[in-house]
């Protein structure tokens, strides 16, 4: 086996807007699976206030850019 290095486009600790929840979470790990692209497991809060995680593919995640996004988890 070859050793390689992976470039992730967010690391853990950030914080990130997902799309697809309508939520911002923080980045408690990364993963990189064959025949897909880097995914990024993020620690959420969902509508009654409880935690929950996701894996998510990290082009589907952003910065927030908003203060309404930055709090939708604190």
């Amino acid at each position: 086996m070859t050793p390689c290095t992976l470039s992730f486009p967010c690391s853990i600790g950030d914080r990130v807007f997902s799309q697809r929840l309508g939520k911002a979470g923080n980045v408690i790990g990364l993963q990189k699976c064959e025949n897909c692209g880097p995914k990024a497991f993020i620690e959420y809060l969902n509508n009654d206030g409880e935690p929950k995680t996701l894996w998510a593919f990290c082009d589907t995640l952003r910065a927030p850019i908003n203060k309404e996004e930055r709090e939708t988890e604190q």
